[in-house]
Protein backbone atom coordinates (compact mmCIF):
# COMPACT_ATOMS: atom_id res chain seq x y z
CA UNK A 1 0.00 0.00 0.00
CA UNK A 2 1.25 4.08 0.49
CA UNK A 3 4.03 5.03 2.12
CA UNK A 4 3.93 5.03 5.48
CA UNK A 5 0.76 2.34 6.08
CA UNK A 6 1.11 -0.29 8.19
CA UNK A 7 -0.27 -3.60 8.68
CA UNK A 8 -0.83 -6.64 11.14
CA UNK A 9 0.44 -9.15 9.55
CA UNK A 10 -2.33 -11.15 9.26
CA UNK A 11 -3.92 -8.21 7.36
CA UNK A 12 -2.99 -8.46 3.44
CA UNK A 13 -2.99 -5.62 0.53
CA UNK A 14 -6.21 -7.96 -0.65
CA UNK A 15 -8.10 -7.85 2.03
CA UNK A 16 -7.67 -4.21 1.90
CA UNK A 17 -9.27 -4.28 -1.79
CA UNK A 18 -12.09 -6.25 -0.66
CA UNK A 19 -12.98 -3.92 2.10
CA UNK A 20 -13.64 -1.30 -0.69
CA UNK A 21 -15.20 -3.78 -2.83
CA UNK A 22 -17.52 -4.62 0.41
CA UNK A 23 -17.80 -1.53 2.65
CA UNK A 24 -21.27 0.65 2.47
CA UNK A 25 -20.94 3.39 -0.30
CA UNK A 26 -21.88 6.03 2.51
CA UNK A 27 -18.80 4.69 5.14
CA UNK A 28 -16.21 5.59 2.25
CA UNK A 29 -14.21 8.86 3.19
CA UNK A 30 -12.63 10.88 -0.03
CA UNK A 31 -10.06 12.07 2.66
CA UNK A 32 -9.38 8.70 4.23
CA UNK A 33 -5.75 8.01 2.88
CA UNK A 34 -5.99 4.36 2.28
CA UNK A 35 -9.55 4.57 0.83
CA UNK A 36 -8.96 8.37 -1.21
CA UNK A 37 -6.71 6.75 -4.23
CA UNK A 38 -9.71 4.66 -5.25
CA UNK A 39 -10.76 8.32 -7.02
CA UNK A 40 -8.09 8.24 -8.65
CA UNK A 41 -7.48 7.55 -12.37
CA UNK A 42 -6.49 3.74 -13.55
CA UNK A 43 -2.90 4.10 -13.91
CA UNK A 44 -2.89 5.48 -10.00
CA UNK A 45 -5.35 2.80 -8.42
CA UNK A 46 -2.77 0.40 -10.16
CA UNK A 47 0.05 1.87 -8.13
CA UNK A 48 -1.56 1.89 -4.80
CA UNK A 49 -3.18 -1.09 -5.25
CA UNK A 50 -2.25 -3.73 -7.77
CA UNK A 51 1.49 -3.47 -7.60
CA UNK A 52 1.45 -4.41 -3.45
CA UNK A 53 -1.35 -7.12 -4.44
CA UNK A 54 1.09 -8.70 -7.27
CA UNK A 55 3.74 -8.87 -4.94
CA UNK A 56 1.88 -10.53 -2.35
CA UNK A 57 0.42 -13.27 -5.08
CA UNK A 58 3.73 -13.91 -6.30
CA UNK A 59 5.79 -15.14 -2.86
CA UNK A 60 1.85 -16.24 -1.58
CA UNK A 61 2.04 -18.53 -5.13
CA UNK A 62 5.39 -20.07 -4.69
CA UNK A 63 5.06 -20.92 -1.61
CA UNK A 64 2.44 -23.70 -2.79
CA UNK A 65 4.46 -26.54 -3.87
CA UNK A 66 2.08 -28.54 -5.50
CA UNK A 67 -0.23 -27.62 -8.61
CA UNK A 68 -3.30 -28.27 -6.02
CA UNK A 69 -2.42 -25.97 -3.76
CA UNK A 70 -1.78 -23.45 -5.89
CA UNK A 71 -5.23 -23.76 -7.64
CA UNK A 72 -6.94 -23.63 -3.74
CA UNK A 73 -5.38 -20.48 -3.19
CA UNK A 74 -6.58 -18.87 -6.68
CA UNK A 75 -10.01 -20.27 -5.86
CA UNK A 76 -9.43 -18.93 -2.89
CA UNK A 77 -9.07 -14.99 -3.69
CA UNK A 78 -11.56 -15.55 -6.73
CA UNK A 79 -14.09 -16.48 -4.18
CA UNK A 80 -13.66 -13.42 -2.51
CA UNK A 81 -13.55 -11.74 -5.37
CA UNK A 82 -16.84 -12.94 -6.62
CA UNK A 83 -18.70 -11.86 -3.50
CA UNK A 84 -17.82 -7.82 -3.31
CA UNK A 85 -20.31 -5.79 -4.63
CA UNK A 86 -18.56 -2.27 -5.00
CA UNK A 87 -18.00 -2.85 -8.55
CA UNK A 88 -22.18 -3.58 -10.12
CA UNK A 89 -24.24 -1.30 -11.50
CA UNK A 90 -26.98 -0.18 -9.32
CA UNK A 91 -29.35 -2.74 -11.68
CA UNK A 92 -27.44 -5.44 -10.82
CA UNK A 93 -26.81 -5.03 -7.65
CA UNK A 94 -31.06 -4.24 -6.93
CA UNK A 95 -31.23 -7.45 -8.43
CA UNK A 96 -29.17 -9.29 -5.79
CA UNK A 97 -29.97 -7.38 -2.64
CA UNK A 98 -30.45 -3.86 -3.73
CA UNK A 99 -27.76 -0.52 -2.72
CA UNK A 100 -26.92 0.73 1.14
CA UNK A 101 -30.13 1.82 2.71
CA UNK A 102 -29.46 5.62 1.33
CA UNK A 103 -29.70 4.84 -2.12
CA UNK A 104 -26.29 6.69 -2.43
CA UNK A 105 -25.27 6.28 -6.06
CA UNK A 106 -27.73 7.67 -8.57
CA UNK A 107 -29.34 5.53 -11.29
CA UNK A 108 -26.94 7.43 -13.60
CA UNK A 109 -24.68 4.64 -13.40
CA UNK A 110 -25.00 2.51 -16.30
CA UNK A 111 -25.55 -1.55 -16.22
CA UNK A 112 -23.15 -1.66 -19.63
CA UNK A 113 -19.56 -3.22 -19.16
CA UNK A 114 -17.30 -2.50 -21.84
CA UNK A 115 -14.36 -4.71 -23.08
CA UNK A 116 -11.08 -2.14 -22.67
CA UNK A 117 -7.44 -3.35 -23.02
CA UNK A 118 -8.81 -7.01 -22.11
CA UNK A 119 -10.44 -5.39 -19.51
CA UNK A 120 -14.05 -4.54 -18.65
CA UNK A 121 -14.83 -1.20 -17.18
CA UNK A 122 -17.94 0.60 -16.74
CA UNK A 123 -18.74 3.20 -19.17
CA UNK A 124 -18.92 5.84 -16.91
CA UNK A 125 -19.48 9.38 -17.40
CA UNK A 126 -17.48 12.05 -15.61
CA UNK A 127 -18.91 13.10 -12.31
CA UNK A 128 -17.41 15.18 -9.37
CA UNK A 129 -19.64 13.07 -6.75
CA UNK A 130 -17.58 11.04 -4.57
CA UNK A 131 -20.16 8.19 -4.00
CA UNK A 132 -20.06 7.84 -8.12
CA UNK A 133 -16.41 8.34 -8.39
CA UNK A 134 -16.15 5.58 -5.45
CA UNK A 135 -18.08 3.54 -7.83
CA UNK A 136 -15.91 4.24 -10.95
CA UNK A 137 -12.93 2.86 -8.92
CA UNK A 138 -14.18 0.16 -7.32
CA UNK A 139 -15.38 -1.50 -11.05
CA UNK A 140 -11.78 -0.71 -12.13
CA UNK A 141 -9.98 -2.03 -9.12
CA UNK A 142 -12.33 -4.95 -9.32
CA UNK A 143 -11.54 -5.75 -12.95
CA UNK A 144 -7.74 -5.06 -12.32
CA UNK A 145 -7.57 -8.07 -9.69
CA UNK A 146 -9.53 -10.63 -11.75
CA UNK A 147 -7.16 -10.02 -14.16
CA UNK A 148 -4.18 -10.15 -12.25
CA UNK A 149 -5.84 -13.73 -10.98
CA UNK A 150 -6.40 -14.45 -14.51
CA UNK A 151 -2.75 -14.01 -15.59
CA UNK A 152 -1.80 -15.98 -12.82
CA UNK A 153 -3.51 -18.76 -13.57
CA UNK A 154 -2.79 -18.93 -17.35
CA UNK A 155 1.38 -19.01 -15.65
CA UNK A 156 0.40 -21.74 -13.79
CA UNK A 157 -1.75 -23.98 -15.90
CA UNK A 158 -4.81 -23.65 -13.72
CA UNK A 159 -8.12 -24.02 -14.95
CA UNK A 160 -9.22 -20.16 -14.72
CA UNK A 161 -12.57 -20.39 -16.76
CA UNK A 162 -13.94 -23.55 -15.18
CA UNK A 163 -13.21 -22.18 -11.18
CA UNK A 164 -15.15 -19.17 -12.49
CA UNK A 165 -17.65 -21.13 -13.61
CA UNK A 166 -17.98 -23.34 -10.16
CA UNK A 167 -17.87 -19.68 -8.31
CA UNK A 168 -21.11 -18.45 -10.35
CA UNK A 169 -19.05 -15.59 -11.72
CA UNK A 170 -21.03 -14.04 -14.55
CA UNK A 171 -19.34 -15.32 -17.90
CA UNK A 172 -21.50 -14.12 -20.36
CA UNK A 173 -20.01 -10.33 -19.03
CA UNK A 174 -16.45 -11.57 -18.81
CA UNK A 175 -14.06 -11.55 -20.89
CA UNK A 176 -12.06 -15.81 -20.28
CA UNK A 177 -9.74 -15.44 -22.97
CA UNK A 178 -6.93 -16.55 -20.93
CA UNK A 179 -3.73 -14.72 -21.97
CA UNK A 180 -1.03 -16.71 -23.48
CA UNK A 181 1.45 -18.23 -20.52
CA UNK A 182 4.16 -18.93 -23.25
CA UNK A 183 7.76 -17.62 -22.80
CA UNK A 184 8.45 -14.64 -25.16
CA UNK A 185 12.63 -14.60 -25.66
CA UNK A 186 13.15 -10.82 -25.29
CA UNK A 187 16.82 -10.06 -26.41
CA UNK A 188 18.23 -8.08 -23.06
CA UNK A 189 18.50 -3.88 -23.62
CA UNK A 190 21.44 -1.97 -23.28
CA UNK A 191 20.83 1.44 -22.32
CA UNK A 192 23.17 4.01 -22.98
CA UNK A 193 24.77 4.98 -19.59
CA UNK A 194 24.06 8.52 -18.55
CA UNK A 195 26.81 11.01 -17.57
CA UNK A 196 27.84 10.23 -13.82
CA UNK A 197 25.36 7.24 -13.64
CA UNK A 198 27.92 4.63 -13.36
CA UNK A 199 29.93 6.50 -10.35
CA UNK A 200 26.17 7.00 -8.83
CA UNK A 201 25.83 3.29 -9.23
CA UNK A 202 28.91 2.87 -7.71
CA UNK A 203 28.45 4.74 -4.45
CA UNK A 204 25.11 3.20 -4.12
CA UNK A 205 26.85 -0.21 -4.27
CA UNK A 206 28.94 0.53 -1.91
CA UNK A 207 26.81 1.65 0.67
CA UNK A 208 25.30 -1.15 1.17
CA UNK A 209 27.84 -3.72 1.15
CA UNK A 210 28.51 -4.80 -2.69
CA UNK A 211 32.25 -4.48 -2.53
CA UNK A 212 32.38 -6.63 0.74
CA UNK A 213 31.01 -9.85 -1.80
CA UNK A 214 33.50 -12.90 -2.18
CA UNK A 215 33.25 -12.27 -6.29
CA UNK A 216 33.05 -8.76 -6.25
CA UNK A 217 36.34 -8.68 -3.54
CA UNK A 218 38.54 -10.84 -6.00
CA UNK A 219 38.07 -8.67 -8.94
CA UNK A 220 41.20 -5.82 -8.73
CA UNK A 221 40.03 -2.32 -9.02
CA UNK A 222 39.86 -2.40 -12.82
CA UNK A 223 37.18 -5.80 -13.32
CA UNK A 224 35.31 -4.04 -10.08
CA UNK A 225 34.85 -0.85 -12.71
CA UNK A 226 34.06 -2.53 -15.66
CA UNK A 227 31.43 -4.77 -13.35
CA UNK A 228 29.35 -1.67 -12.55
CA UNK A 229 29.56 -0.75 -16.01
CA UNK A 230 27.62 -4.04 -16.66
CA UNK A 231 24.97 -3.85 -14.02
CA UNK A 232 24.48 0.36 -14.71
CA UNK A 233 24.06 -0.22 -18.78
CA UNK A 234 22.23 -3.52 -18.93
CA UNK A 235 17.98 -4.15 -18.06
CA UNK A 236 16.83 -5.10 -15.18
CA UNK A 237 16.80 -8.88 -15.78
CA UNK A 238 20.38 -8.78 -16.04
CA UNK A 239 21.35 -6.70 -13.09
CA UNK A 240 19.16 -9.24 -10.92
CA UNK A 241 20.40 -12.37 -12.64
CA UNK A 242 24.51 -10.65 -12.06
CA UNK A 243 23.26 -9.77 -8.54
CA UNK A 244 22.30 -14.01 -8.26
CA UNK A 245 25.59 -14.95 -9.66
CA UNK A 246 27.72 -12.88 -7.71
CA UNK A 247 25.63 -13.69 -4.15
CA UNK A 248 24.64 -10.30 -3.77
CA UNK A 249 21.48 -10.85 -2.73
CA UNK A 250 22.44 -13.84 -0.47
CA UNK A 251 25.25 -11.72 1.01
CA UNK A 252 22.41 -8.71 1.71
CA UNK A 253 19.97 -10.76 3.24
CA UNK A 254 22.83 -12.15 5.69
CA UNK A 255 24.62 -9.24 6.81
CA UNK A 256 21.76 -6.26 7.05
CA UNK A 257 18.86 -8.76 8.15
CA UNK A 258 16.30 -7.75 5.80
CA UNK A 259 13.55 -9.38 4.61
CA UNK A 260 12.90 -10.04 1.24
CA UNK A 261 10.35 -7.16 0.87
CA UNK A 262 13.35 -4.71 2.38
CA UNK A 263 15.57 -5.83 0.03
CA UNK A 264 13.60 -5.38 -2.83
CA UNK A 265 12.71 -1.63 -1.99
CA UNK A 266 16.76 -1.43 -1.31
CA UNK A 267 17.44 -2.61 -4.84
CA UNK A 268 15.38 -0.64 -6.04
CA UNK A 269 16.48 2.50 -4.71
CA UNK A 270 20.01 1.09 -6.07
CA UNK A 271 19.14 0.62 -9.70
CA UNK A 272 17.55 4.40 -9.68
CA UNK A 273 21.02 6.06 -8.14
CA UNK A 274 22.15 4.23 -11.06
CA UNK A 275 20.29 4.52 -14.24
CA UNK A 276 16.67 5.01 -13.94
CA UNK A 277 12.95 4.10 -11.88
CA UNK A 278 13.24 0.68 -11.36
CA UNK A 279 9.74 -1.15 -9.84
CA UNK A 280 9.80 -2.69 -6.39
CA UNK A 281 7.50 -5.42 -8.92
CA UNK A 282 9.94 -5.87 -11.40
CA UNK A 283 12.76 -6.28 -8.73
CA UNK A 284 11.17 -8.78 -6.80
CA UNK A 285 9.27 -10.56 -10.48
CA UNK A 286 13.03 -11.05 -11.74
CA UNK A 287 14.25 -12.48 -8.69
CA UNK A 288 10.91 -14.87 -8.58
CA UNK A 289 11.44 -16.27 -11.98
CA UNK A 290 15.05 -17.37 -10.81
CA UNK A 291 13.25 -19.39 -8.64
CA UNK A 292 10.49 -21.00 -10.66
CA UNK A 293 10.54 -24.12 -12.83
CA UNK A 294 10.72 -23.80 -16.93
CA UNK A 295 7.28 -24.20 -16.85
CA UNK A 296 5.55 -22.06 -14.34
CA UNK A 297 7.48 -18.73 -15.64
CA UNK A 298 5.98 -15.24 -15.76
CA UNK A 299 6.62 -14.31 -19.57
CA UNK A 300 6.96 -10.62 -17.78
CA UNK A 301 10.36 -11.69 -16.10
CA UNK A 302 12.94 -12.77 -17.96
CA UNK A 303 16.21 -12.86 -14.99
CA UNK A 304 16.71 -16.91 -15.92
CA UNK A 305 17.56 -16.01 -19.34
CA UNK A 306 20.58 -14.43 -18.79
CA UNK A 307 22.37 -16.96 -16.29
CA UNK A 308 25.02 -17.70 -18.60
CA UNK A 309 25.39 -14.77 -20.13
CA UNK A 310 26.17 -12.93 -16.45
CA UNK A 311 28.85 -16.06 -15.92
CA UNK A 312 30.32 -15.74 -18.93
CA UNK A 313 30.89 -12.03 -18.59
CA UNK A 314 31.97 -12.60 -14.99
CA UNK A 315 34.51 -14.95 -15.76
CA UNK A 316 35.85 -12.41 -18.34
CA UNK A 317 36.69 -9.71 -15.48
CA UNK A 318 38.89 -12.37 -13.80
Amino acid sequence: MGEGQKYDRQYSHFDACIDLLTMPVDQFSPFHPQQSPILGSPDRIADFFIEPFILDLEDEILDRSTPEQKADLLKRYLSRLRKSRNHLSVEDRNTTGGVNEQGTVAEEIPSVLLPQDGLLIMDIPQNDNADFKFIQGCNILYHLLFDELQKCCAIYDIPFADICQKLGFPLDTINIQAPSPEKVNLPNQVFEVPKGAIEKLKLALQENGFLNVPKVRDLDEQSREELVKLICSNDVPYKIAMFDHLGFTDYFLSEYGSTRTDMYKKFSEIFCAGNRPVSVRAIQGNMNDLRKNTTNRDPRYTASQHREEVKKHYETLK
